[in-house]
C-alpha cells in the first residue's frame, strides 16, 4: 500500500518522468553523435584505402555502431524491464506508468477534488458545531430566572444567580474564539485564562444592564463584577484566588475540603454554582491548603457552567490545546472530585 501511494505522488513522479526524459535524450544523441564518428572512420577508410586504415578503423566503426544501438535502445529495455516487474492490479498504479503528463494532471486534479471535499466537509462540521452551541445556549437562556436587582447586594450569599447568572451568559457567548480578543484587549499576549476570566467579569454588569460593561476598558467600571469585586490585575490566577480568600469568598472542592476543609467555615465541600469562578491546582506543585498565598498553587481559572451526574462543566479561556495561541473558548468537564480541581469563588447574588 506504501508503494501504491508513493506512485500517486504528483512530486514523486515529476521526478520519475524527468529520469525518463533524461534517458530519451540520452538515447538519442549519443547514438547520433556515434553515426557521426563512424561517419568520419568512412571518410578516412576512403581517403586512406590501406589494409592498416582499414583494419583499424573497422575495429573503431563496429565499436561505436554497437555502442549507439545499444544505448538507442535503453528506454527501450527500461519500460520492458519495467513492465515485466508490474503485476495485476500493481500495473494500473506503477509509478513508471504513472509518470506521463496526462496521468500526472489527472492525479493533482484528483487530489485536490479531494482536498476541497475535505474542507467542504470540515466547513459544515464547524457550522454544525456552532449551530448546536448556538441552539444549546438558546434553550439554557430561555430558562434562566433573572433575579431583581435588590438580590444582588448581598455580601455573605453565595451564588445561584444575579451577577454570577450575568457572568456565565457572558463567558458561554465567547466559546469558539481564540486568544487574540482577550490579550489585545488585556495588553499582552500570553497563557490567558486569567485574562478571559477578567475580560468576562469586566464586561458583565453587576445589575445586567449590558449598556453598562459593553465596552469596558481594562480596569472596568463601578458598575461592573470586575471593578467592583476583584483586584486591579487580573491577569494572573493568583490575583484572583487570592482576592476570593481574602474576602471570604473562597471555598475548597470536594477534593480538598477533605484535606483541608473549607477555607470559609471549616464544613463540608461547597458545591459550586453556575457563574462562581474554579480554580484549578497547578500540575507542576502541590496545593497547601491556603488560598491566600496560592501564586504558583493554582495553575489555571474558569467559570463554572454547571454540576451534573457528579461532573462539573465549566466555560473557560486557554483550553484545548497545550499552546495559548491555538487554544479557545471552550467548555471542559471533570469529576467533582478530581484532585486538579482546588476549590471556587463565588460572588454576591
Amino acid at each position: 500500500m506504501f508503494f501504491l501511494a508513493i506512485c500517486e505522488e504528483p512530486a514523486i513522479l515529476n521526478l520519475i518522468l524527468f529520469i525518463k526524459s533524461i534517458l530519451e535524450i540520452v538515447g538519442i544523441i549519443i547514438p547520433i553523435v556515434l553515426i557521426v564518428m563512424v561517419t568520419i572512420d568512412l571518410v578516412k577508410i576512403i581517403m586512406d584505402a590501406s589494409d592498416k586504415t582499414i583494419k583499424n578503423t573497422s575495429k573503431s566503426m563496429l565499436n561505436r555502431l554497437m555502442a549507439a544501438v545499444i544505448i538507442f535502445f535503453v528506454p527501450v529495455i527500461v519500460n520492458v524491464i519495467m513492465n515485466m516487474i508490474e503485476q495485476d492490479e500493481v500495473q494500473n498504479t506503477a509509478c513508471w506508468k504513472n509518470a506521463n503528463t496526462e496521468k500526472i494532471a489527472e492525479i493533482t486534479a484528483v487530489k485536490e477534488a479531494k482536498r476541497l471535499a475535505e474542507q467542504k466537509e470540515k466547513q459544515k462540521k464547524i457550522a454544525a458545531d456552532n449551530k448546536k452551541r448556538e441552539e444549546e445556549d438558546a434553550k439554557r437562556k430561555k430558562n434562566i430566572v433573572r433575579r431583581p436587582d435588590s438580590d444582588y447586594g448581598g455580601t455573605n450569599s453565595t451564588s445561584t444567580g444575579g451577577g454570577s447568572t450575568n457572568l456565565l451568559d457572558t463567558a458561554l457567548k465567547e466559546v469558539g474564539n481564540g486568544y487574540k480578543k482577550f490579550t489585545d484587549w488585556y495588553g499582552f499576549a500570553d497563557e490567558w485564562c486569567a485574562m478571559f476570566v477578567t475580560w468576562a467579569t469586566a464586561h458583565t454588569s453587576i445589575t445586567g444592564k449590558a449598556s453598562d460593561c459593553s465596552n469596558a476598558p481594562r480596569s472596568g467600571s463601578s458598575k461592573c463584577l470586575f471593578n467592583a469585586k476583584t483586584s486591579a490585575d487580573g491577569g494572573a490566577v493568583c490575583s484572583h484566588s487570592e482576592w476570593y480568600a481574602n474576602n471570604n469568598r473562597f471555598y475548597h472542592s470536594q477534593y480538598y475540603a477533605g484535606k483541608y476543609k473549607s477555607y470559609m467555615d471549616g464544613s463540608k465541600a461547597y458545591v459550586p454554582k453556575p457563574g462562581d469562578i474554579v480554580f484549578f491546582a497547578n500540575g507542576s506543585s502541590s496545593y497547601a491548603g491556603n488560598p491566600k498565598n496560592s501564586c504558583y498553587q493554582f495553575g489555571h481559572i474558569a467559570i463554572v457552567k454547571e454540576v451534573k451526574d457528579g461532573k462539573l462543566y465549566y466555560v473557560g479561556g486557554n483550553q484545548g490545546s497545550y499552546s495559548y495561541s491555538t487554544s479557545s473558548v471552550t467548555i471542559a468537564t471533570r469529576d467533582i472530585g478530581d484532585s486538579y480541581i482546588g476549590g471556587y469563588g463565588t460572588w454576591p447574588k
